[in-house]
């Protein structure tokens, strides 16, 4: 499967017509006096509340939002400032367009397209953005710019596969993978939707779960058994605790931390609207690479293992058929790789090379639970989300470790080969 940064085979697009919208403001957008408000953040927190709102399911769903969304602003500010190479669109702006018009329009467009039902709180999101910018050619100009791009972004994942469906056959025996009881499986064809940034997916391939008789697994198997079963007796209450705080799905989690960074607003608006389009593509593409991985591989979740560990053949490994999970039902899909693995790979790596630094004070939150916690650098992030999948008992540690190796990796190639810097 290939794919990855198409503006480089796109041509030139010209300039988009007039945009026209209605002025209503809305409390959640309402800007405080005398303060710039931000495109990029405002869209990305309507994002997570349209998510929010729509239940629009796992985290799979949540990425190709959030980078659709993200991708196109990039491209709309990016065509004004001209200081990265394109992604889907590489368009000519006019002299002088708005680029908060033209991200606002932008988001506004591909929203609308993808939840139609909630089009009366987009467009009214959209107005107060162009409110607060004086009318005029340059907001007219931003705003056709937005809905140009928009469109290219739309028109490039419209056949993406994300809408496909692929058979599902359970299987049986040592180690392989068993749905939860009256569950469907979950992503069954993710591994086949079109990367964002990624030429091939191939390239990117997995050690594989360590094998059943080795002394990894039985360490793998023994620690989540011990700290991650629903009354262990071995997990302290900060374990807990951290194994809930991780609970939302990562895109809605590292967005929100990524919005309330203070570091952030030292940036450009071109700036951020890269980082976030960063994140969110390449961590939509961990997604995909995981997702062919798991029904590929197909490996039994703990609490599978643990209740089943006499088939096993591993001398090491002793099992408990009442073992349950803290967090159970597991997750309908197969255990390796850790999903939430992979975007926080996707993160630190991105993260870190968009602040210029690991050490940085970031604050994550579970609002449900109504649990924050503070960590002092991104590397600190991973760890914290490895241990947690533990804790959790929904994943034996191996697939975490990997899970976050690959996210690495595909931010890595990410950054090398989409949005670089054009030369000066």
């Amino acid at each position: 499967m290939t794919s990855a940064c198409p503006s480089r085979i796109l041509p030139r697009t010209r300039r988009a017509g007039w945009l026209t919208s209605s002025l209503l403001l809305i409390g959640l957008l309402a800007a405080v006096p005398g303060a710039h408000a931000n495109p990029i953040v405002e869209w990305n927190l309507i994002t997570a509340q349209t998510l929010q709102t729509a239940k629009a399911g796992t985290g799979l769903a949540h990425s190709r939002v959030y980078a659709m969304v993200h991708g196109a602003m990039f491209d709309a500010v990016n065509a004004i400032e001209r200081r990265y190479y394109a992604y889907a669109a590489d368009l000519t702006a006019t002299p002088g367009a708005s680029p908060d018009a033209a991200a606002a329009v932008a988001a506004h467009t591909v929203l609308v397209e993808l939840y139609p039902v909630h089009r009366a709180t987009f467009d009214a999101a959209r107005a107060a953005a162009l409110a607060r910018i004086q009318d005029g050619p340059a907001k007219t100009n931003g705003a056709a710019l937005g809905i140009a791009v928009a469109k290219s972004m739309l028109a490039l994942r419209r056949t993406d596969g994300m809408s496909e469906k692929a058979p599902y056959a359970q299987g049986n025996g040592p180690g392989v993978f068993q749905l939860p009881a009256t569950a469907s499986p979950i992503g069954t064809h993710w591994g086949a939707v079109k990367p964002f940034t990624l030429k091939n997916i191939q390239e990117f391939r997995f050690p594989g779960p360590p094998p059943l008789a080795s002394e990894r697994y039985a360490r793998d198997f023994n620690e989540v058994k011990a700290v991650g079963s629903k009354n262990s007796m071995q997990r302290t209450a900060e374990q807990t605790a951290i194994a809930i705080l991780w609970e939302p799905t990562s895109p809605i989690t590292y967005n929100a931390m990524l919005r309330a960074m203070p570091e952030l607003k030292h940036k450009s608006l071109v700036e951020q609207a890269r980082v976030f389009a960063l994140m969110n593509m390449a961590g939509s593409d961990a997604f995909i690479v995981g997702w062919g991985a798991k029904y590929r591989i197909a490996f039994w979740r703990p609490e599978t293992a643990i209740r089943n560990a006499d088939a096993d053949g591993n001398e090491a490994t002793a099992a408990d058929p009442a073992w349950e999970g803290l967090r159970s039902p597991f997750p309908a899909h197969p255990e390796y790789p850790s999903g939430h693995a992979l975007f926080t790979g996707v993160a630190e790596t991105v993260l870190r090379e968009f602040f210029g630094a690991d050490r940085m004070t970031v604050t994550i939150t579970n609002p449900d639970a109504k649990l924050t916690r503070t960590f002092a650098s991104f590397a600190e992030i991973a760890k914290s989300v490895e241990d947690a999948r533990v804790w959790a008992g929904i994943h034996f540690r191996s697939a975490d470790i990997d899970g976050t190796d690959m996210g690495r990796r595909v931010a890595e190639y990410a950054l090398r080969n989409c949005m670089r810097p054009i030369a000066k």
